[in-house]
């Protein structure tokens, strides 16, 4: 379908972006991502777990210095995310 939608693309009319209100080139990019997406939720598992760290002999497991000893683990902020990727349990991104 999404190869499809990019051979439209290159026939499109000015009529068929007037009438039909989006575009071909679109259209085929949100076919493509949709798809990508259903196939990662499908098959992969993203996780953040819990990391140690060694520094000079020494082992870290939760933060230093803080109040609350919360475990060391991946960046998880509102504008940045960090996930370990598995697949069929292998490690198939870890970043």
């Amino acid at each position: 379908m999404f190869l499809g939608l990019l051979k439209k693309a290159f026939e499109q009319t000015e009529f068929d972006k007037n009438t039909f209100f989006y575009s071909k080139w679109e259209l085929s990019f949100l076919t493509l991502w949709s798809t990508l997406n259903e196939i990662q939720e499908a098959y992969y598992e993203k996780t953040q777990p819990e990391l140690v760290l060694f520094h000079k002999g020494k082992t870290y497991s939760h933060h230093v210095g803080k109040k609350i000893k919360s475990p060391i683990t991946y960046l998880n902020s509102s504008y940045k995310k960090h996930f370990r990727w598995t697949y069929k349990s292998d490690i198939f991104l870890d970043y």
